[in-house]
């Protein structure tokens, strides 16, 4: 199969109505042969999708796409030529709908999508179960298939593993997953959803506080920074970012598992992380390498908690999360930062991350910062600072130079301009009274304060996963 470069499939690929190709000779789909839920489950697209038609012409679609969820509803008419008709509602937006189902059997579809030129396949859906952790099952799959079967497949053995040859499903892990099973006609699948041991608190990661309230309900504690939340077996503790407002640990105490028993479980769950492990801890990651990862797991092996860090993989910290806010939203944020200049236009914080000497928020005449000046540190590599700038943000090379290289953010609500031979980053609000990206910010020697002695100094390399103990106050 072509590698699929659309994330969704029905916004991005039916968004006008098209007239169908002229009939092409070979079998007539009929209603029967179409009514039931198709899959389409690409991990390498990071995109699961799903299609149900039923019988009295009703369409429901529902999409997960690198994290994203997407689901909707519609009506589809079905042509003598194949040709699948319609419209349909996703997020409150109408959408028409347009595609030819060009090769089928029982066990398989492939869509040609008419407006964009794109056929992808779709297997069957031809039941769902739902397991324990640990539990085994083998369906009865001579209810559900015709013709011999060759073999069976997981899409993630993380979640369920299957015997190739019985059929065998083995549940790993909580979450979602398809089984394939081969027949000589083509490929089906089975739904095959797992209840783990414990919440994946994995998930929480990235969450505001009232997203994380959503789903627990009101917490047997709270401050600024945190929630808690507790029953008879579990404590669970939630801690937010000041600067970012989002979930950046979770911290956890469960007393009904024993240590084996969290070990296997976390083993089968996540990736183990070997440079993060040591006589005290075990360290995981939720992706196969540390690079694609965006969670930590810790399990401490002395007091039994797990600890699930956000991993970032910015080149120096995100300092834009403080422009329009106040000076004392600043200081709140930065609490645990060295000020080393204030005034009633700029609060100045040292960093000394190796790329970055400091950073100034700067108000001007404002009472929130309309400015966020970074200076570069003399010795960091400028050619990593570029590829970060423009792997982070969007070029905007209409209005660069090799002295002045602007960026703007993927919703557009802020420009970022690299000085080079300045040695400087400023990020700005994109409104009437900036508008930063049809013009050079002059007053460069404003933003600059008195130069620090720039010391180099080394990044830690071994990335060893390690979270401050003193974030779990409750006994165990």
């Amino acid at each position: 199969m072509k590698k699929r470069n659309y994330c969704f499939f029905l916004p991005l690929t039916l968004l006008f109505a098209a007239c169908c190709p002229e009939p092409t000779p070979g079998p007539i789909l009929k209603t029967e042969d179409l009514v039931g839920t198709w899959v389409y489950d690409c991990q390498e697209e990071n995109t699961r999708e799903s299609i149900t038609f039923t019988a009295t012409g009703m369409l429901y679609y529902h999409s997960i796409t690198s994290g994203i969820e997407s689901s909707g509803s519609g009506r589809y008419f079905l042509g003598e030529d194949n040709c699948i008709t319609g419209t349909y509602t996703i997020s409150g937006r109408n959408y028409n709908l347009n595609m030819t189902a060009v090769d089928f059997n029982e066990y398989r579809i492939r869509f040609l999508f008419n407006d964009l030129g794109f056929e992808y396949e779709y297997a069957k859906l031809l039941t769902e179960v739902e397991l324990d952790y640990g539990e085994t099952l083998v369906p009865n799959y001579d209810s559900y298939v015709n013709h011999p079967i060759l073999s069976y497949f997981s899409h993630e053995d993380k979640i369920a593993q299957v015997d190739a040859k019985t059929g065998k499903i083995t549940a790993m892990s909580e979450g979602v997953t398809y089984v394939d099973v081969v027949t000589e006609l083509g490929t089906a699948v089975i739904k095959v959803s797992v209840k783990g041991l414990f919440d994946d608190y994995a998930l929480l990661i990235g969450k505001t506080k009232d997203e994380v309230k959503d789903i627990y309900g009101n917490p047997y504690k709270e401050d600024a920074e945190s929630v808690a939340y507790m029953n008879e077996s579990t404590i669970m503790l939630t801690y937010f970012s000041r600067v970012t407002g989002l979930a950046d640990c979770v911290c956890c105490a469960i007393s009904h598992l024993t240590l084996e028993e969290k070990k296997e479980y976390l083993a089968n769950k996540y990736y183990t992380y070997p440079q993060g492990c040591d006589n005290e801890q075990i360290a995981y990651v939720n992706a196969e390498s540390f690079e694609e990862a965006t969670v930590g797991i810790i399990l401490y092996t002395e007091t039994e908690y797990i600890y699930y860090v956000a991993i970032e993989h910015d080149l120096f910290e995100d300092f834009s999360y403080g422009l329009g806010k106040t000076a004392e939203e600043i200081k709140y944020m930065y609490e645990d930062r060295t000020l080393f200049h204030e005034d009633e236009t700029c609060l100045a914080y040292m960093v000394t991350d190796g790329y970055i000497d400091f950073v100034q928020f700067r108000f001007e005449s404002y009472k929130t910062v309309q400015y966020v000046a970074l200076m570069v540190n003399n010795l960091a590599d400028q050619e990593e600072i570029l590829e970060f700038l423009n792997t982070k943000y969007i070029s905007l090379p209409e209005y660069s130079t090799d002295e002045d290289l602007y960026f703007t953010d993927a919703k557009n609500l802020m420009t970022i301009v690299y000085w080079p031979l300045e040695h400087m980053i400023v990020y700005c609000l994109n409104d009437e009274s900036l508008q930063v990206a049809s013009r050079r910010i002059e007053k460069v020697e404003e933003l600059r304060l008195e130069k620090l002695t720039s010391i180099y100094v080394n990044l830690p390399s071994d990335k060893s996963l390690r979270t401050p103990l003193d974030k779990f106050p409750f006994e165990y």
